[in-house]
């Protein structure tokens, strides 16, 4: 990798490499283990954590003390989604292949080793098994 010529901002960096490894848990993360696994100050991961929480973008569960990723992360997440260009000149071919297969179709990007849902398109009406023999119901 090339010298970079500007330096990057520690606090920045730090509080990313925090989100990254929040993501990868399915449990969420309680301040001793980030502070174990990255081996920063407790006073700085606190310091990052509390300030990602007043902004919304994390949530920090009263009963386990774990933090999870809060609302505003995922309304950010949406926007950015939504203003993927692939998604819009895709829509037209996931709605008739919904169309045709009568299924949900969903559309995904490979970014870097990770798998990232772009799109979903649901049919308006699923039809289910039932005991009695076929029903349908709205879904919308």
């Amino acid at each position: 990798m090339p010298a970079l010529k500007t330096q990057s901002v520690p606090a920045v960096d730090r509080a990313f490499t925090i989100l990254e490894m929040l993501a990868k848990s399915k449990r969420g993360l309680a301040i001793s283990e980030i502070v174990r696994n990255l081996q920063l100050p407790k006073s700085t991961t606190h310091s990052l954590m509390l300030t990602l929480e007043r902004r919304g973008y994390l949530h920090r569960s009263a009963h386990t003390h774990r933090y999870i990723f809060g609302l505003r992360f995922f309304s950010l997440a949406n926007l950015v989604v939504a203003g993927i260009e692939l998604r819009d000149r895709a829509a037209p071919m996931l709605r008739a292949l919904m169309r045709t297969s009568g299924l949900t179709v969903h559309m995904a990007i490979l970014e870097q080793c990770d798998v990232v849902l772009v799109d979903k398109v649901e049919p308006a009406r699923i039809t289910l098994l039932g005991r009695t023999g076929f029903r349908s119901f709205k879904t919308q």
